[in-house]
């Protein structure tokens, strides 16, 4: 997602490993990177047993600035999806 001045890269498996975040300029330039991206993972936990927390989306709530994560969770065929807002400083 971008926002006019920056890209943000959401990443990471299906897993309860952390997630990352990569901020770039539009040159490609790398800004930032968060490495250790776990908003969402406690509740994850509470949707089945096949430890299922991936990354679907992510969107910039231009009112507040903050990215708006998207989390698909649970076990198969029984899914949620959730969305969680986080503030990351990038300027």
């Amino acid at each position: 997602v971008s926002d006019g001045k920056f890209v943000f890269v959401l990443s990471g498996g299906p897993n309860f490993k952390s997630k990352k975040i990569h901020i770039y300029t539009l040159e490609g330039n790398l800004v930032n990177s968060y490495d250790n991206i776990t908003i969402g993972l406690n509740e994850s936990k509470r949707y089945g047993v096949e430890n299922h927390w991936e990354p679907e989306g992510l969107a910039i709530d231009s009112l507040s600035r903050k990215l708006l994560l998207m989390y698909a969770m649970g076990d198969s065929g029984k899914r949620v999806v959730k969305v969680y807002p986080l503030p990351i400083k990038y300027e």
